[in-house]
């Protein structure tokens, strides 16, 4: 790690001293964490955008509960690479190779993966059962779930759903960040949700339900109204209602890039000790240009030019030996030049992205080099082939092939 590159991410080695840092430089190291993933993951291949819009629910689920006493469970498992680098693991160098660091969480590598997610939609239900076994062990461990909205279409979700019971330890984090989940009538109900999840409204909430409970008789019935009241005016605007009426308490819409909100509303969740939802609207590619323009070409990156570049290395030392290139030659020397320039140029811009059927392709410097390399071969003069066209079929000769 370059020094001084990551100056937040440097001193924070242990989860106290990740809840020991100010706001600010909370703040500070949701930026190194972007800068760090930006800088792995580009070079590495991995899943950059989900990661990155990620990067302050993962760092306020750290500050805010005691993991690995308590668990994340991420869905799907690719949005977990902070909580990896927050949990010691930050050899990003050997992401999703062999013997390295898993894309998803994998239980087997580290006591913080909870659970194994590879597959989508399958926290709520492994989370259901961690939390069921905490009650009935009478245990104190929070189990929290942070679920992306495309894991939420999923059908075992909604299942897993249906069989929550209010007083268990589980917090669900809807991550929004794509697809519309809840209902929204403008600028009137983005202030309504901006009201509904401030400090001043929680402080309000409960001042109220202290002065009506305390009052005899006529109390509880003032309050069952104000409630029924309140469901129905977040109902005309929100889609909350769906888990409310299913016994969870919903939370949200919030900004879920804003990192005092974040921890906040989990520390208001894990006051409850029941079963919440969390609902948090995020920016795919957050803080990186390029993948917040276009954050479907950067879900996945990286990857595909390691096994081109490989290919095509390996075909051009079997050429250079078995046909003895001789790099006297002009032509060669122009062509070997061209690749070292074009391997230095492109690596020193993080090589060249660009998206094939909705996934993300990066070509390192070294990738393009190899490939500006065959395309001289074949294009400048000097590389002649010679065809015994004598019986009507083209082969190469039997002579040796002049690169």
């Amino acid at each position: 790690m370059e020094e001084n590159k990551y100056p937040y991410l440097d001193r924070v080695h242990t989860d106290e001293e990740l809840k020991a840092l100010s706001d600010a430089d909370a703040k500070g190291l949701c930026a190194d964490l972007r800068r760090f993933l930006v800088d792995k993951v580009t070079k590495s291949g991995g899943h950059l955008a989900s990661n990155l819009g990620a990067v302050e629910i993962s760092v306020a689920v750290h500050r805010v509960f005691d993991l690995p006493h308590d668990r994340v469970i991420f869905d799907v498992g690719h949005q977990s690479y902070v909580h990896k680098i927050l949990s010691g693991r930050r050899d990003f160098d050997t992401l999703r190779k062999p013997g390295g660091l898993s894309g998803f969480e994998k239980m087997d590598e580290s006591e913080y993966d909870a659970f194994g997610t590879g597959h989508a939609s399958t926290s709520v239900s492994a989370a259901l059962g961690y939390a069921e076994a905490d009650k009935l062990m009478g245990r104190d461990n929070y189990t929290v779930v942070v679920l992306g909205d495309g894991a939420f279409t999923g059908g075992m979700v909604h299942e897993a759903l249906n069989n929550l019971k209010k007083d268990l330890h589980l917090i669900i984090i809807l991550n929004e960040n794509e697809m519309s989940i809840s209902k929204n009538a403008g600028a009137f109900a983005n202030h309504i949700a901006h009201m509904r999840t401030s400090k001043k409204y929680f402080r309000f909430k409960r001042a109220t339900t202290r002065f009506f409970s305390g009052i005899p008789l006529i109390g509880a019935p003032i309050l069952k109204g104000l409630r029924t009241c309140k469901r129905y005016v977040k109902n005309a605007f929100y889609g909350g209602v769906y888990f409310e009426d299913i016994g969870l308490k919903y939370l949200g819409p919030a900004d879920g890039n804003d990192l005092e909100t974040v921890e906040y509303l989990l520390t208001e969740a894990k006051r409850r000790g029941t079963s919440v939802i969390l609902h948090l609207r995020t920016v795919k590619g957050k803080g990186y240009a390029p993948a917040e323009e276009n954050p479907s070409a950067y879900h996945l990156v990286g990857g595909v030019s390691f096994i081109l570049y490989g290919m095509i290395s390996a075909i051009g030392v079997r050429n250079v030996v078995e046909n003895r290139v001789d790099f006297t030659n002009s032509r060669n020397l122009i062509i070997a030049a061209v690749i070292l320039v074009s391997a230095l140029g492109f690596n020193s811009v993080g090589g060249l992205t660009f998206a094939v059927a909705g996934v993300s392709i990066n070509l390192s410097g070294l990738a393009i080099a190899a490939i500006v390399g065959i395309l001289l071969n074949a294009i400048l003069p000097g590389n002649d082939y010679e065809f015994d066209s004598a019986d009507g079929a083209d082969a190469p000769s039997s002579g040796n092939l002049q690169v």
